[in-house]
């Protein structure tokens, strides 16, 4: 470029710059709260929350500050990223047990798009009847786990990566 570059002047005939303004100016006069009824404290219903959460150790903050997780009974996360090295004290949330956990690198030196955590909520925590990580297939590739419940209620919690088979190794797992 040669010369002095000068922001253009907006055109004032201009019917599209016009609306564009005013689009602009109206959006600062109106809050948006995003409110979903039936994510809030529904005591009639079990409520599980699932989440690829891309670190958990990143985003554990606004989680901390969402009440549809406090609202929750159960809480599963998926990619959290998590290394061996990440205390519980730095993952816990207020109300709830971490149940299971499978960090995305065993040897703990890097951090992948791996990892599940599974939350329960504490009042809940007794109903727990048992709680197994019962198949992992190259920790690349899948993790799983189940948090099982006297009543009847199982909580798997899954993450096989992209372009693998692994659901196909759990299932003859299970049924071979």
């Amino acid at each position: 470029m040669i010369g002095t570059f000068r922001v253009p002047q907006p055109n004032p005939h201009s019917i599209t710059e016009t609306r564009l303004e005013e689009e602009l100016a109206r959006q600062l006069t109106v809050l948006l709260i995003p409110h979903f009824q039936s994510l809030h404290n529904n005591p009639i219903m079990l409520q599980l929350l699932f989440h690829n959460i891309h670190s958990l150790k990143k985003h554990i903050a606004l989680v901390h500050n969402d009440e549809v997780y406090h609202n929750s009974n159960f809480i599963l996360f998926m990619e959290t990223w998590t290394l061996p090295s990440d205390c519980n004290d730095s993952l816990n949330i207020e109300g709830f047990t971490l149940t299971t956990r499978q960090d995305s690198n065993p040897d703990g030196l890097r951090r992948h798009a791996l990892g599940t955590v599974t939350y329960v909520r504490n009042n809940m925590v007794p109903n727990i009847d048992h709680v197994v990580i019962y198949f992992v297939y190259n920790r690349e590739k899948l993790e799983t786990s189940h948090t099982y419940m006297n009543f009847y209620i199982s909580i798997p919690s899954s993450f096989n990566m992209p372009m693998t088979n692994g659901f196909e190794h759990i299932i003859y797992k299970l049924h071979g």
